[in-house]
């Protein structure tokens, strides 16, 4: 990898991790386009989670409170992704690497949607099974297009979780999440290079510092328009290399 697109990656994951540690999601946006741009997809799937593990042991860590972790809730998520890890790796070795640019992008865009919804129009998924699908969805997801927050989201508001619970049982299902797809992908072929791991996790310290300072400082508003210029950026761009490849 080039010079350039290390710093591209660097600077894509000090975005992401500006915006997840702000508001609870986000680190993976700005990453899938970039990372399935410049590798095959196994390889880009394994690097994204490998990134996002460490955004969430980041998290984790420097928390100077006591969690507020929907417990149950987080529980069933992980337990029904289970075996959607399995099957998102089945099919991300199958498939080719512009069909899964354009589903990255179009998944992104579908992102913009759900972040758009309130929570009161998301009731009707306030009970078990619902919550069974989001998870199983959520862990084909992260092993196919590597972006899997937007479902546990919409489910996590719909049962009532504050801004407080919905960032740190986010960073607990992805930390689970992250954890069991890396050996899933790594079976299958995914492999990832030390120095893109450097550049990211360089850019992941300081986004998560300035992350927390953000959060602090700028209004809830603020931040939601700004991740909703790097998702409309980022899916387009996505699906319009898958598009170019493609032909």
């Amino acid at each position: 990898m080039s010079g350039l697109q290390l710093a591209a990656l660097a600077l894509a994951a000090f975005i992401g991790a500006t915006a997840q540690s702000a508001t609870g999601f986000g680190v993976v946006l700005p990453l899938a386009p970039l990372l399935f741009a410049f590798e095959d997809p196994p390889d880009a799937v394994l690097t994204i989670a490998i990134a996002a593990l460490t955004h969430n042991v980041l998290v984790l860590a420097t928390r100077h409170r006591r969690l507020e972790l929907r417990r149950r809730d987080a529980a069933l998520l992980v337990v029904a992704a289970l075996p959607g890890l399995i099957v998102g790796a089945l099919i991300v070795a199958s498939l080719p690497k512009t069909t899964m640019q354009i589903a990255v992008g179009v998944t992104l865009l579908a992102a913009l949607g759900l972040r758009a919804h309130q929570p009161e129009r998301a009731r009707r998924l306030d009970n078990t099974p619902a919550g069974a699908a989001v998870g199983l969805l959520s862990g084909t997801m992260t092993t196919t297009v590597a972006v899997n927050g937007p479902p546990l989201v919409i489910w996590l508001r719909a049962r009532g979780a504050t801004i407080i619970e919905l960032r740190d049982t986010l960073a607990a299902i992805f930390l689970a999440l992250n954890l069991s797809a890396i050996p899933s992908v790594a079976a299958r072929g995914g492999t990832t290079e030390a120095a893109s791991l450097a550049a990211l996790g360089c850019g992941l310290v300081v986004g998560h510092a300035s992350g927390l300072a953000a959060s602090r400082r700028l209004s809830p508003a603020t931040l939601e328009r700004a991740l909703l210029v790097l998702l409309v950026a980022a899916a387009t761009s996505s699906i319009a290399a898958g598009v170019s490849g493609a032909r």
